[in-house]
């Protein structure tokens, strides 16, 4: 009986842990983001990516990341996927927010690490200081 008290306990503790295992999570609401649209939250150093779904111009993406990074966040239009807008923010693992006046606001996804235009007064991110330290 102690051994499955024991047991019990050690299991629940796991789940525990599991459940505030740390990660990221991304979420915006940009006007202009039409339903559909492809978004891609790609590692600018090692390429690897998260992809979601815009709906009403909102989106969340999850994940975790081993230490803070550089990532580039690009937005595609279902209905011309030359329009690609983007932006570039450090990744850590916390509640990020990301908001905008309008899509048309953010750069212009030109090649990777490549960003053209776009008016930086009319966006935000929320982050933690690994953010602050880049800009």
């Amino acid at each position: 009986m102690k051994h499955f008290v024991t047991l019990i306990s050690l299991l629940s503790s796991a789940a525990m842990v599991a459940q505030t295992a740390p990660g990221f999570s991304i979420t915006g609401r940009i006007p202009g983001l039409k339903a559909g649209s492809k978004i891609e939250l790609i590692n600018t150093e090692s390429q690897s990516r998260v992809e979601s779904t815009a709906a009403d111009g909102s989106f969340e993406i999850k994940g975790s990341v081993d230490m803070p990074s550089l990532f580039e966040l690009r937005f595609t239009n279902p209905e011309k996927l030359t329009d690609i807008k983007a932006l570039q923010f450090m990744v850590e693992n916390l509640p990020i927010q990301v908001s905008a006046t309008h899509l048309d606001s953010l750069p212009l996804y030109v090649g990777t690490g490549n960003l053209f235009g776009g008016n930086y007064e009319c966006f935000s991110i929320k982050a933690g200081e690994a953010q602050k330290e880049y800009m």
